[in-house]
């Protein structure tokens, strides 16, 4: 009895919990129902695989729907959706190819990878509301298992291209090697270098002595013209002590002469007396004292000599020092005449507005080298260009250009030649055969170009010659200067249309930039040309920098 109850109590259990299994699963995937609280969309797949009635819609997993039904519309199935009223998509905005864009997105994902498919909604943001009946405008059937090996399959087409490229790469890198890595290459960079050291050391040297000859020339204190002028009045002075000196010595030379006669006059009664008793000792005294005589005579006439000299040289002194009062001379001119200082203070403040000129002077040097890669008019030859600017740059806003290109590209013509003949005829009639040739001559040489830069905001203008012939150009400059577009229209003597070339720049480092472009673009079934190429570029404060970082040679 017992067992029996037990039994039953176990059938009645299993029976109640595969009840409540089945309720549960029904419960969960009961739908949302067709109430008023719902409305229904369609949308348009080329692909169904996964997708049946009751398939859920969710949106970042949440199920706000479900398919409702499939119909085949020609080469493609029409799946309507019922989703919640709370759930609102937008239909886009077309663009000018007919697309929308920023619309609602049915996306077809796969849940595992044993098959089991979803639906995914993205709403939209832009656009008419979808209403009951609306097409969602956007739909992807690919599953990112699937747009995986797409972009594989994709990625095999891309790898030979970018094996072409990195070849191409190769090749730029090698010829840039062969011009800079060169013996000759690297000397004429060093020489570049030198000359703009030697330059930058020259200028200072000027400015140094400049500064120097300013401070301690002429016209600086206690210079030569001052220290002149103290050194006359000077030696007038030591002139006039040396005339009073004379003066005095005069004085005395006379009362000398005065006593020197009233001794004679002592000396003679003395010698009379002296005479008869020693009449030799008296011829001999005679003798010495006529001798005597002779020399006082001979200093006396030096002495008249002497003041002579100093009268003239008092007089010489007198008018030196008048003329220079009135303004005559040099140092005349220099102490009454005010133009010649004013005329050096015009030499100092030019030679400072050109020292400043060339201070605030720029100098940049650009080298670019271009493969021109497929070329319209001969798309099986390589031909490269390089392009040398030199850049002066006066401010900000204005430089001038001076570009010397290897146009190895050349200006090619086209001619026809027709050689005509005269054969005779078994008849005796001649008849004219003719040979007709087309002819192409292509003419390669270095062009000059020198242009005048000035810029307005992003933009730059140029204009003067390119390569040779009247031109202009303009630049557009983005991404703080590392991306610049650029267009150049020149050569307006040849044929009808001038010669277009436009292109960008790319700074991916300070000094070293890539570019590329179309250049004959205005003849785009016989000239166009394409290229591409690297360029390098730096400036004088780069070799400053350079230059002054780098270590010394002992």
């Amino acid at each position: 009895m017992n067992t029996a109850r037990s039994a039953i109590a176990v059938g009645i259990f299993v029976i109640v919990s595969l009840v409540l299994v089945v309720v549960g699963v029904a419960w969960t995937q009961r739908g949302i129902g067709s109430g008023d609280d719902t409305y229904r969309l369609y949308a348009m797949f080329d692909d169904v695989t996964g997708i049946a009635p009751g398939t859920k819609v969710t949106i970042a997993g949440f199920t706000v729907g479900r398919v409702e039904e499939l119909k085949l519309k020609g080469t493609l199935v029409r799946v309507d959706v019922r989703l919640m009223k709370s759930v609102t998509a937008w239909s886009g905005i077309k663009d000018e190819r007919g697309y929308a864009k920023n619309g609602a997105v049915l996306q077809r994902l796969q849940a595992s990878m044993l098959g089991d498919y979803y639906l995914e909604l993205t709403p939209g943001a832009t656009g008419a509301q979808l209403r009951d009946g609306h097409r969602i405008p956007i739909v992807i059937t690919a599953t990112a298992l699937q747009q995986t090996i797409e972009k594989l399959q994709s990625a095999g087409d891309i790898l030979p291209k970018l094996d072409r490229i990195a070849s191409d790469v190769a090749k730029i890198t090698d010829k840039a090697a062969k011009v800079f890595g060169s013996d000759e290459g690297q000397k004429k960079m060093e020489e570049i270098a030198d000359n703009l050291v030697t330059a930058s050391h020259d200028l200072s040297a000027t400015v140094t002595a400049l500064r120097a000859r300013l401070s301690t020339g002429v016209f600086a204190k206690d210079g030569d013209l001052d220290r002149g002028l103290h050194s006359f009045a000077t030696t007038t002075a030591k002139l006039d002590v040396l005339a009073d000196r004379a003066n005095v010595i005069l004085d005395r030379g006379g009362s000398s002469a005065m006593r020197s006669l009233s001794n004679v006059e002592v000396v003679t009664r003395n010698v009379r007396e002296l005479v008869g008793e020693n009449k030799d000792d008296v011829n001999s005294t005679i003798g010495a004292f006529k001798a005597t005589m002779e020399q006082l005579r001979a200093g006396i006439a030096k002495a008249s000599v002497i003041m002579e000299d100093l009268s003239g040289a008092a007089k010489n002194v007198n008018q030196v020092t008048k003329g220079v009062a009135d303004g005559k001379g040099d140092i005349g001119r220099l102490l009454t005449d005010d133009t010649l200082v004013k005329n050096a203070e015009s030499v100092v403040s030019d030679a400072k507005d050109l020292i400043h000129r060339y201070q605030a002077l720029e100098t940049g040097i650009d080298y670019r080298l271009a493969a021109y890669a497929f070329r319209q008019n001969n798309p099986d030859n390589l031909s490269w260009q390089s392009h040398l600017t030199l850049r002066l740059q006066m401010r900000e806003d204005k430089a001038v250009l001076v570009t010397l290109s290897g146009n190895n590209l050349g200006k090619t013509t086209t001619f026809t030649r027709v050689t005509s003949s005269t054969v005779s005829g078994a008849g005796g009639s001649a008849s004219q055969p003719q040979l007709t040739e087309q002819l192409r001559q292509t003419d390669s040489s270095w062009t000059l170009g020198l242009q005048y830069a000035r810029r307005f905001g992003p933009v730059t203008l140029r204009g003067g010659l390119i390569e040779s012939t009247a031109g202009g150009g303009a630049d557009l400059y983005l991404f703080r200067d590392t991306l610049i577009a650029s267009a150049d229209v020149f050569r307006f003597t040849d044929d009808i249309r001038p010669r277009l070339r436009a292109g960008l720049t790319w700074k991916f480092l300070p000094f070293l930039y890539a570019w590329a472009g179309g250049d004959e673009l205005l003849f785009p079934s016989t000239r166009t040309d394409l290229y591409y190429g690297l360029g390098v570029s730096f400036t004088d404060n780069d070799l400053k920098i350079l230059l002054g970082s780098a270590p010394s040679i002992k």
